[in-house]
This record gives C-alpha cells, structure tokens and sequence, in this order.
C-alpha cells in the first residue's frame, strides 16, 4: 500500500489499541491505549500533612490517594476563605496533576493549572506570552504575539504552539476563547465541590495524542475500530471541521495492522539490536538509572580514509539514534557511545547532526555535553511509559 504524506493509523495490536504516526511513509511514533496518565486532571485537594524540611505539602485528591505538592515557587489557588498565603493542614486548594505517581513516589500536583489545546496552552502567568522554539519565521512570531496581545484576558498566559503557525487566526481566537471559558467554568463550580472531586479529565484515549498531530501536514486519520472512529468523530464535531474531514474508517478486507505492517514494527521497535545501511549497528540498553546506546562498525568496512568512514558511520548512527529515541519513547538521561575520532572537526560536525536530528522530536530533547570518555550525553523529558 503506497503511504504517501503523514498518517495516523489507530488499530489492535494483541489486546490493545495501537496510534501509529506515519511521515511520508516512515513510522514515526507509537502510543498503546490504556497507560491510565491522570497528567492534567484537575482536583480539589486538602492538605493532609506539611513537611517543612523539604518544603512540601501532601495533598488528598481522594480516598488514599496523596500527592506531593512543592511550595517553592507555588502560588496556590485557596478554595477556602485565606488572609495570607501560607498554607496549613486543612486548606482546600485548586490542583492539577503534573506527574504521575511511579512505584512508591506519589503524584505530583502543582496550582499553575494549564489547558492545552491544539494551538495554545493556557496559562495561569499573567500577560506572559511564550513561542514555540520550532516557529523560527520572525514575522510568524510576531503575528502571533500580537494576535495574543490583542486577545488574550489580562489574567492568562499563554504558550503558542507550533500547530499554531499555519492555521487560520479565526481558529486560534475560537480556542483561545473556548480555554478561557473552560477556566472560568472550572473556577466558577470548584468552591461548591467537596475535596477529592475531579473538575477536569485530561481527553481519553488518543483524544490528546491525535490532537498533538492535527496540523497541516496530516493527510489522514485512520482506523479500523469502529468505537475509536466514533470518539474521534465525536470529539472533532464539536473542536476541529478539518481533522473531521481526515477522519477514515477503514474496511478492506486486507486487515490495517497487516497494510502497515504494525505488528512487525513494533517487533522492530524492540530490538536490542539495531542494524544501519552501512553495515554499522546499534545496541540499545535501558536501564533503572540511564539508557545507553552503543555505535559498533559491524559489517562497515571502510577501504580508504578510516577518520572520514568513521565520520560517515557515525553521522547514519546519530540520525538513526534521534529516531530511535522517539520510536522507542526513551527518556531520562542517554549515553551514546559513537565510534572515536580523532579529527576535531568531525566531532563538531557529528554533534551538529545529532542537534538537528533530535531538534524534530516532538518531546523536549537536549544535548547535554560530551564527557571525557568521548560518551555523548542527552536528555530527555518523560512525557508517558517507554514502548518497552
């Protein structure tokens, strides 16, 4: 099946549901249905307990469920009646979920609630706009700041997201106007809710996901799961005509996961073993504490300057070390072993690749620095679980 353009393609893999983001043809990303994130949802908490030596609070959204709120640089949203802003047991506050609970650590909840869109995040920083880094046109950046400018309520922040970049102005100021109102409305109901009720459910399913890749380099939506096809054509009834328009539910008879090869994809994704054109290869280690990825020659034999077969092998390993980064959804702290050289420009010209490789990933990834031992090292922000 010919895969020209972007593609999001929603199916079963074994019991569950399977999002896999498609450019021009090349699988992309995967997100599994069910992970059950309670990232952004939004509660009346009451503070149970205060831990001065490490300048936290414990706050109940519910029945044994306690979550650790910092008060270094809070600004909390009382529900009860204050004279001050120092918080004591007992208080009702405003919270949004910014980190989900992992083994033993509990959830982290923060008073700077957000409300993402497809083109903005709203914000409770007053007057503070912020750009997508990835909107590098100076004009564009200034349309927009000026259209927030014009429109944005005193009380809110916001942050543009690059989605915003292209789409039609109408279409910002319509969602710029639907999370104001959604904010108001949270505000308006929270001081008549008891503690441990939830104001706000983050979208379910792939709601958020699919969103994320709304833009205009989208060519198609497609599922085979009629209940999935319903809840997408449900939710871009009300927020997005053009996504509807995208929307396909697929019914050949060759079945989706088979079309595009999912099942052997994720096989792929999985592998601690990974091999490049050059005959090179990558091993792929997670551990608790780092990942690490090794650069080995393989099959790569070079026949004539060894430093410039080095550079080349090197260079294919970046690019296929960024896109296995976002495959595989690693995150946390990464380690690459790339093959020595000696030549110092080839260094920066290696380290050059890598920045612009992961640069295209759609989570927060930074070069770091390269340590003494020639082990370059990135960062990565945890957004969900690894695909392992």
């Amino acid at each position: 099946m010919k895969m020209a353009g972007n593609k999001i393609v929603i199916t079963k893999y074994k019991d569950r549901n399977l999002m896999s983001v498609f450019a021009d043809g090349k699988l992309l990303e995967l997100f599994f249905d069910g992970e059950n994130s309670a990232v952004g949802n939004i509660y009346v908490g009451k503070v149970k307990n205060i831990v001065k030596n490490i300048n936290a609070a414990f706050v109940e959204l519910g029945e044994h469920t306690l979550a650790y709120f910092s008060m270094r640089d809070e600004h909390p949203i009382f529900l009860n009646s204050k004279r001050n802003n120092k918080l004591v047991c007992g208080d009702d506050l405003l919270v949004q979920i910014v980190k989900d609970g992992i083994k033993t650590k509990a959830p982290q909840v923060s008073s700077r609630l957000t409300f993402p869109g497809k083109y903005l995040v709203l914000t409770l920083e007053a007057g503070n706009i912020c750009i997508s880094t990835k909107i590098k046109d100076p004009e564009k950046r200034k349309a927009l700041k000026q259209l927030f400018s014009d429109k944005l309520d005193p009380a809110f922040g916001v942050i543009i997201r690059t989605n915003a970049q292209d789409a039609p102005p109408v279409s910002i100021e319509a969602e710029l106007h639907m999370l104001q109102e959604q904010f108001k409305t949270i505000m308006d109901s929270a001081v008549y809710r008891t503690p441990g009720q939830c104001l706000f459910h983050v979208p379910n399913g792939f709601l958020q996901q699919v969103n994320n890749f709304c833009n205009e380099n989208l060519e198609q939506i497609i599922t085979d799961q009629p209940a999935v096809y319903d809840q997408l054509l449900e939710y871009f009834e009300l927020y997005d005509e053009v996504a509807k328009q995208k929307l396909t539910l697929y019914e050949d008879t060759v079945s989706l996961s088979t079309a595009y090869n999912i099942s052997r994809s994720v096989e792929h994704a999985l592998n601690k073993r990974v091999w490049l054109k050059s005959g090179a290869y990558l091993v792929i280690e997670q551990t608790e504490a780092m990942v690490v990825i090794d650069v080995n020659t393989g099959k790569a034999i070079g026949k004539q300057n060894m430093e410039e077969h080095f550079f080349k092998i090197n260079a294919e390993a970046a690019r296929e070390c960024a896109y296995q980064i976002r495959l595989r959804n690693l995150s946390g702290m990464i380690l690459i072993d790339f093959i020595n050289m000696d030549s110092a420009e080839h260094k920066e010209r290696l380290i050059q690749v890598l920045k612009e490789e992961i640069a295209k990933d759609s989570v927060k990834t930074n070069y770091i620095d390269t340590t003494g031992l020639g082990l370059v090292e990135l960062t990565r922000k945890k957004v969900r679980k690894s695909l392992e």
